[in-house]
C-alpha cells in the first residue's frame, strides 16, 4: 500500500511531536494492550480476557474514528496493518490519539474554583460599597 501525500505529512508531524515522548509535553498517546496483561493471559493460558481487550480496543478505534467533538479526544492514527497487527503480540496493534492532559473532572473543579474566586472577588467588591 502507498501512502498518500497528505498521510506522509500527518506522519513527518508526528514524528516532530516524537521528541516530547519522555516529556510531560508529549502532545499524542500510544495506547495498546499491555505486555504484561498478554503475558499473564498466556501464562494462565485464558486468550478469553486477550482476545475481549482486543476487541475493546479495535471497538474503540471503530467509534473515535466516527466522531468529531471538542470534548472527544481524537484518534490521529493507527496500525497500518490492522487488526493483524495483533499477530505480532500486544504491541502490534495500537491507536495514536491526543494525549489527555487532564479529565472532565479536573476541568470541572478548575473551571468551578475560578467561578469561585470571580463570585468572592465580586462580594468584595460589592462589600466595598456598602462602605
Amino acid at each position: 500500500t502507498t501512502t498518500t501525500a497528505k498521510e506522509h505529512a500527518k506522519r513527518n508531524y508526528m514524528k516532530q511531536c516524537e521528541k516530547y515522548r519522555e516529556t510531560n509535553n508529549a502532545r499524542y498517546a500510544m495506547k495498546h494492550i499491555k505486555v504484561e496483561y498478554y503475558e499473564s493471559s498466556l501464562e494462565k493460558n485464558d486468550s478469553d480476557a486477550y482476545v475481549q481487550a482486543a476487541c475493546d480496543l479495535t471497538l474503540e478505534a471503530e467509534i473515535l474514528s466516527n466522531l468529531a467533538h471538542p470534548n472527544i479526544i481524537k484518534l490521529r492514527g493507527m496500525t497500518h496493518s490492522g487488526v493483524a497487527g495483533f499477530a505480532n503480540g500486544p504491541n502490534g496493534y495500537f491507536l495514536i490519539m491526543d494525549r489527555l492532559f487532564e479529565t472532565l473532572d479536573q476541568r470541572m473543579i478548575r473551571l468551578w474554583k475560578r467561578e469561585d474566586n470571580i463570585l468572592d472577588v465580586n462580594s468584595d467588591d460589592d462589600d466595598d460599597d456598602d462602605d
